[in-house]
């Protein structure tokens, strides 16, 4: 991984943070980076949307996909 890269990731988490700490103030969450990936878990639908359409006002094409059954979403910067 270039170090372009990295920087690029470590912008996005800064910005993800931001969002999340802006637009999810009164739940409690588990949150966890996987290679790029966010996977958040035990948020509403709601705000899951609101994060997701803030995260796409800056980014563009950011995918939320749900993982199986679960209450596990994952975002995808694309």
């Amino acid at each position: 991984m270039t170090n372009s890269n990295v920087a690029f990731e470590l912008m996005v988490e800064q910005d993800v943070e931001l969002v999340l700490d802006q637009e999810v103030k009164d739940e409690f969450y588990w949150r966890e980076w996987f290679q790029g990936t966010l996977f958040i878990n035990g948020m509403s639908i709601e705000a899951m949307y609101r994060v997701r359409d803030r995260l796409r006002s800056i980014y563009g094409d950011v995918r939320m996909n749900r993982c199986g059954r679960t209450d596990e979403y994952a975002f995808d910067f694309c």
